[in-house]
């Protein structure tokens, strides 16, 4: 952080001319204070804010890689508890991350049973080549189903074709034994 670097700096310099104006001009030996004093606070405040923005870069970068392995591993479904775990962040603020990333990406918010919680499906390319697939085989199913009852309705023609075929020659001798009978 260059500030850190600057605090000495400031600290030399205005210890160089407090102890200047000191001997110089000793009624005038408050203004430099406070002035080094002023420019340490703002050093002090900056500092902090920097290491905030750091800490949030830091957090940010740690949901987002806990998110990211989750979404593969789970293809696509994270539990708040779960990523606040994994990311070491409290479990309102991912909640807040996922329910913000779901809005921006078409993610669903799925009530756990009994009321408990909520757990964020994602889409994911896995779960819609899966969807794609069982689609593609109840189309296929259908389309083979209806020309196997086609296929039932003509074996059942065929055979019954045969058996009349087949029952035609008996039925032949039995009206010539019958015919031998009566004459």
């Amino acid at each position: 952080m260059p500030t850190l670097k600057l605090v000495p700096l400031t600290v030399l310099v205005g210890g160089a001319v407090g102890i200047a104006t000191a001997v110089a001009a000793p009624q005038f030996v408050g203004a430099p204070l406070a002035f080094v004093g002023g420019v340490l606070a703002g050093s002090s405040i900056q500092d902090k804010r920097a290491a905030k923005r750091q800490e949030s870069k830091d957090t940010a970068n740690r949901v987002s890689g806990a998110f990211s392995a989750l979404y593969e591993k789970n293809r696509g479904l994270v539990d708040p508890v779960e990523l606040s775990f994994v990311a070491n962040v409290g479990v309102d603020q991912s909640h807040a991350f996922l329910t913000a990333l779901a809005e921006s990406t078409n993610g669903n918010s799925i009530p756990q049973q009994g009321g408990v919680g909520v757990v964020f499906n994602f889409p994911h390319a896995a779960n819609a080549l899966e969807e794609l697939s069982k689609n593609a085989q109840n189309w296929a199913q259908s389309r083979t189903a209806q020309l196997s009852q086609q296929l039932e309705l003509h074996q059942q023609a065929l055979r019954a074709a045969q058996l009349a075929q087949a029952a035609g020659p008996r039925q032949q001798v039995r009206q010539a034994n019958e015919d031998v009978w009566q004459q």
